[in-house]
């Protein structure tokens, strides 16, 4: 019933707010309802038999079903228990495990898909950074309230995904999508998917492409007899259903209008004649085919597949039915005909083309590498004649225009009419005889030439008038009839295995070919090979490439037609290096990855990944070259196809084939596998190398202000100053324990002593790849008897050097032998005890430790030691340590012609100088409060010491952290209990001083052995316990170690793992527990590499420690262990308040970050999760937090409890740890125990 205007207009008042307020709340019923059903569809609904991951507990070690374990199983039953949740039903689920075992009423939100339940590990590091979990806490739906589904952000749209597994299938497949072949794997969240998702994506833009020729070929099909009833995969070819006959109909469209050329038995024969209507026309739409090759075979797959024999028309029947289509009176539509400017620069036959300048076509024909100029014609059809008669001078039918006379007598008359000219007064023999006569010339042997046939086979190339049949860089021989190569090649593929297209689908197609081949140039029926005869000879070559030594018996067969055995390689003599050809070209090789120099006569391995080259160096035999590339594809992991897998005799009976055929004085195996192991070890890990980058980034401030410093001292003023009053500071004085050995403090190889599974790109020395001893000997003619008198002054034989030096690379050895010829060159062995290599005098420089004469003035001489060296514009600067007298010494840069080598006598060599310390830098004495503390340390009784003392750390003098007695202990204290550091710059040699960058302090946590422990057990446990399963074997060039360092194992009598370590990266540790505080003391010599060899030494300490700690299961002290070490190391680790940067001990790579501690109360009931949403909150995410503890997921078994923090920016760690020491504060002021959930963000 409507209302009047005077019934609306009385209610006019309260009417609008009512109905405004009845649409608001349809409104909020209806979105409530369409997210209620968006909620519904997100939760997973599993069927029995679905495969799923489910808890199991042990009935008899928890009944009560607290520690559950996840299994692979399948649904066995499935009880509904509640239907009026919003995000669907709540089902209780009965598991059947794969191993037979059965749990009942398992609620939803503990089952897992199997493939979610591998992800959600990765998910729990912040990996996918796109993809959030979404979680509703205020519903009573369990699932929803603590598993919940997860989003994808992805260009500002949110896409929601029930499973983890399609959320991150879908982020992989956009970028995909959205980089196409440039895809990396660590762009995926999944690289394993890779190859699979870009085979889809290929298949996506095939489809895409097929779809638009689709919609091409339906713009171009518009027929007269009414719409297409069936499509062809050809342009302007159509099938009407309404035909019986059920042929296939050609038309073309030009100038608007449609012209209909007829129908064919054959799709293939209609869309040839769709292209030459569109060649005749010049309407410029799409072609077909290319050449008359691809119609015949598109036309022969097509008869096959069709299983008919009908014969069809020929390509000339064709173009005649084409032509009188066009040419007759019915088939043109159109008043206005093409006029001679729409078609004078169409081309529609080879070898013609139009010359605007005269308005004429000109022929002309290119062979033997000269061009021939056939004349120029007023009609196109001419000029393909003239074309046609070249080719036929030399021989090459097969490649005409014409076919017959009367195809170029119709093309004539139709290019007549189509431009409206009359018949001119040439005639085809004029034009054949004057293109005769640029012909008489050529020779015999150009005339008769050989027919190509239009098809083209894979891996087949003419040469010298016979086919030369290639698969795979694997030459298979010569053969005179093409189809013969073809089908080698084919034989060739099916052998190896290899995934390829093949010439020929079957052997009646082979037949067939050769049959027409042999008809077309009029050859014998008996030319060519038989099929068994070509797969003979290809299983020869085979066998050859894969070193089969029964194929070297088997012999070629005999025919007088057949092409000549291929001869064997000639014995390769290496050429002298003074007579090698300064023009090097390569030779391809049978082996992946492998290059020959002719030069060198040397094969050269190299392996290609991602844009880089690795160079795996030279060697004689390419059977070692190919070995160097497989052994530098496993070490990197590289996906790249090997020379000989994985087996070992393969590789060997390979070798051994190849010194037999190259002959001479053959390597033994042992030597190329240590130089392939030296080209290994300069590989380097692109972990390593940021690793190296970034440490180079944050300390390299320190070491070019240490190098600065000793460029700023001045010569002049030392040599003022009296021995007396010479004031030693750190510059100049430097302390030496014993340098009673020859090779302290050098730098060597580490090759020689390192394995490739350990570190094998951490070494940045330079391995020697060198030839043999008696080749340097022969080309160099180095004799040891005649090198004293070739010797040049500067360096002669015995003096220590380094050559190839590139940037903190280089190689060390002593000279053996000079040589003087053109250019003077050093013989020179290298201190890794490898061959004798031959270097020039510009690339040699003084090594480390060699002793040298100092001239800087005429009549000074200095005696000096070389600490370092860099290389110059032209020359080498050194850092020279010089002696000033009375155990003092002074550093300086000198360059290279102010330097002689000095020979040190024995009786020196064994008096080791010892540097007697200034007072200026002896140690301070200890505070009042130092001394007070020792003196109650000694006042504990033995007994005592088995109990630890409690402790809280309280903040003195700014940075300083001391350690005090105090009521409460340091389980429930909220600092980090960490040994006493200090940033004061303190002075002097006491144990507890700042230190300098050559030196460091690396305290043990109090809390890393238990309470009934002692300080000997301490010592007890890291060096024997925690390094008896590391044994590093390295050279021993270190100083004479301290008697803390000559501990032994008990197990046996070699020096103890401080030792080690020491040699390895050339310090000194030693073991100080006089004090409260037992730490260990790192120190080496000030240079350029100092920061680095203290860091490395510190870090395998901590390695050591974490092995201790972590050698059963994964054990949650691994933090606070390295966050403690990090605040005693303050000179090696960046520090924001009590945030520093650490590597992440939970972490496979140990990537550095910022970190802290907060120490947690023991706690028995679990407790609000606010805190960690508050720091999820305010940080942006962007802090991880691990809880460790007994109560937690990650258990402590040495330290109290506490939560780990780590993050990219140091004030979101501080905020975070504010957050929870305030939380902490609250509950405990409130008398509350606290158990946070195991969450981790």
């Amino acid at each position: 019933m409507e209302l009047s205007d005077t019934e609306s207009s009385s209610d006019e008042g309260p009417q609008p707010q009512q109905s405004q307020r009845r649409q608001r709340h349809n409104a909020k019923k209806r979105n409530r309802a369409k997210q209620n059903l968006d909620k519904f569809d997100l939760k997973p609904q599993y069927k029995i038999g679905d495969d799923i991951s489910g808890p199991y507990w042990d009935p008899d070690t928890d009944p009560k079903r607290k520690c559950p374990t996840w299994y692979g199983g399948k649904i066995a039953n499935v009880t509904v228990v509640n239907t009026s949740s919003p995000y669907g039903p709540i089902c209780k689920y009965d598991i059947k495990f794969d191993d037979g075992d059965f749990v009942a009423d398992v609620p939803e939100e503990m089952i897992f898909t199997q493939s979610d339940y591998e992800l959600s590990h990765d998910y729990t590091d912040n990996k996918f950074k796109l993809i959030r979990d979404v979680t509703d806490k205020h519903t009573k739906d369990n699932w929803a309230k603590m598993v919940g589904y997860y989003v994808l952000t992805l260009n500002k749209e949110e896409h929601k995904f029930t499973f983890l597994t399609d959320a991150v299938a879908k982020h992989d497949k956009s970028v995909v999508e959205r980089k196409g072949e440039k895809t990396n794997k660590a762009d995926l969240y999944q690289p394993k998917n890779l190859k699979a998702l870009l085979k889809e994506y290929r298949a996506a833009q095939s489809e895409k492409m097929s779809q638009s020729s689709k919609l091409k070929r339906k713009r171009t099909e518009e027929s007269g007899l009414g719409a297409p009833d069936q499509s062809s995969k050809y342009v302007g070819v159509y099938c009407d259903k309404r035909d019986a006959s059920k042929k296939w109909f050609a038309s073309v469209k030009f100038n608007q209008q449609q012209y209909q050329i007829g129908n064919f038995f054959y799709e293939a024969e209609a869309a040839f004649a769709h292209d030459k209507a569109v060649e005749l026309l010049g309407s410029g739409d799409m072609l077909n085919f290319k050449t008359k090759a691809g119609f015949r075979q598109s036309k022969k797959e097509e008869k096959k597949r069709l299983n008919n024999n009908e014969k069809g028309m020929s390509s000339s029947d064709i173009f005649s039915k084409v032509s009188e289509s066009l040419g007759g009176d019915d088939a043109l539509k159109f008043d206005e005909k093409p006029t001679g400017d729409t078609l004078a620069h169409t081309r529609k036959f080879k070898g013609t083309q139009f010359d605007k300048s005269v308005n004429k076509f000109r022929p002309s024909l290119n062979h033997n590498s000269k061009r021939y100029r056939l004349g120029s014609y007023d009609l196109e059809a001419d000029a393909a004649l003239a074309y046609d008669s070249a080719l036929k001078a030399v021989g090459r039918c097969d490649e005409c225009n014409f076919s017959s006379t009367a195809e170029y007598n119709q093309t004539r008359a139709r290019e007549l009419q189509r431009r409206q000219k009359k018949p001119d007064s040439i005639s085809p023999a004029e034009i054949e005889s004057f293109v005769a006569k640029q012909f008489d010339t050529l020779e015999t042997n150009d005339v008769v030439g050989v027919s190509v046939p239009a098809e083209k086979l894979h891996g087949v190339s003419s040469k010298a008038k016979k086919w030369r049949s290639c698969c795979s860089s694997t030459y298979l021989g010569l053969y005179k009839l093409k189809s013969d190569a073809g089908f080698a090649y084919d034989e060739a593929v099916r052998q190896l295995g290899l995934d390829r297209d093949t010439n020929f689908a079957s052997q009646q197609d082979y037949d067939e070919s050769k049959r027409k081949e042999i008809r077309q140039n009029d050859y014998n029926e008996n030319d060519g090979l038989s099929a068994v005869e070509i797969k003979d000879k290809v299983s020869g070559f085979v066998s050859k490439l894969q070193g089969d030594s029964a194929s070297k018996n088997e012999s070629e067969p005999k025919n007088e037609t057949s092409p000549q055995p291929v001869p064997k390689p000639e014995k390769r003599n290496r050429p002298l290096e003074n007579n090698a050809p300064e023009a090097k070209r390569t030779k391809t090789s049978r082996y992946f990855g492998v290059s020959f120099v002719k030069g060198d006569q040397k094969y050269f391995a190299t392996l290609r990944h991602s844009k880089i080259v690795y160079k795996l160096g030279s060697y004689k035999l390419e059977t070692d070259a190919a070995l160097a590339h497989d052994e530098a594809a496993r070490l990197l992991k590289f996906d790249a196809e090997l020379n000989f897998g994985n087996s070992a005799k393969q590789y060997l009976r390979a070798r051994a084939k190849e010194s037999a055929e190259v002959g001479g004085p053959a390597e033994p195996v042992l030597t190329a596998a240590n130089m392939i192991r030296g080209h290994l070890l300069k590989i380097k890990n692109p972990a390593v190398v940021a690793l190296d980058e970034a440490i180079e980034k944050k300390w390299g401030r320190c070491i070019e202000g240490e190098l600065s410093n000793m460029d700023k001292i001045d010569p002049d003023s030392v040599q003022a100053q009296n021995k007396d009053e010479c004031v030693a500071d750190d510059t100049e004085v430097i302390e030496i324990i014993d340098d009673s050995d020859s090779n302290c403090g050098e730098r060597k190889d580490a090759a020689s002593t390192l394995t490739s599974d350990e570190h094998p790109s951490q070494d940045r020395s330079k391995s020697v790849a060198t030839e043999a001893t008696a080749a340097v000997s022969n080309v160099a003619g180095i004799d040891a008897e005649r090198s004293g008198a070739a010797a040049l002054k500067s360096m002669p034989v015995g003096c220590p050097v380094a050559w190839s030096i590139d940037g903190n690379s280089f190689c060390s050895g002593e000279i053996v032998a000079v040589s003087k010829t053109t250019q003077t060159k050093y013989g020179i062995t290298p201190s890794n005890g490898g061959a004798s290599v031959l270097v020039a005098a510009s690339g040699l420089a003084f090594g480390f430790n060699c002793h040298v004469t100092v001239a800087r003035a005429p009549g000074e001489t200095l005696k000096g030691k070389v600490l370092f060296f860099k290389r110059s514009s032209d020359s080498f600067v050194y850092q020279v340590r010089v002696e000033m007298g009375s155990n003092r010494f002074q550093v300086l840069s000198i360059d290279h012609s102010h330097l002689e080598f000095r020979r040190v006598s024995q009786a020196e060599r064994e008096s080791p100088r010892k540097l007697t310390l200034p007072a200026a830098a002896e140690p301070r004495k200890p505070s009042a409060q130092q001394q007070q503390d020792v003196q109650q340390a000694k006042a504990i009784p033995a007994i005592a010491e088995r109990i630890q003392p409690p402790e809280i750390l309280t903040l003195h003098d700014g940075d300083d952290i001391h350690s005090t007695n105090s009521t409460i202990t340091a389980e429930h204290s909220l600092s980090h209990s960490t040994p006493r550091s200090s940033h004061q710059p303190y002075h002097g040699r006491s144990p507890n001083e700042y230190c300098r960058q050559h030196e460091c302090r690396v305290y043990f946590p109090r809390w890393l052995v238990r309470h009934n422990e002692t300080k000997d057990r301490l010592e007890c446990a890291f060096l024997v316990c925690i390094l008896s399963r590391f044994r590093f074997v390295f050279r021993v060039f270190q100083s004479k170690p301290s008697d803390y360092l000559q501990h032994e194992d008990r197990r046996g009598s070699r020096p103890s793992r401080l030792n080690e370590i020491g040699r390895k990266y050339h310090c000194s540790l030693r073991l100080v527990k006089q004090t409260s505080e037992p730490h260990i003391f790192i120190e080496t010599q000030p240079g350029k590499y100092a920061i680095q060899d203290i860091r490395k030494a510190k870090e395998s300490l901590e390695d050591r420690l974490l092995d201790f700690i972590d050698n059963t299961h994964k054990d949650g002290s691994n933090g606070r262990l390295f966050y403690e070490i990090a605040l005693s190391c303050p000179n090696l680790h960046q520090r924001n308040n009590h945030t520093v940067i650490q590597r992440n001990p939970f972490s496979a790579d140990k990537e550095m970050d910022w970190q802290n501690i907060s120490s947690l109360p023991y706690s028995q009931r679990r407790g609000p999760t606010s805190v960690l949403h508050q720091i999820k909150r305010e940080t942006n995410a962007s802090v991880n937090v691990k809880l460790c503890g007994e109560q937690f997921r990650v258990r402590t078994r040495y330290c109290p409890p506490y939560v780990w923090l780590i993050g990219s920016q140091p004030r979101h760690v501080e905020r975070a740890k504010e957050i929870i020491e305030s939380s902490i504060a609250h509950f405990m002021n409130s008398n509350r125990n606290v158990h946070f959930q195991r969450e981790n963000l």
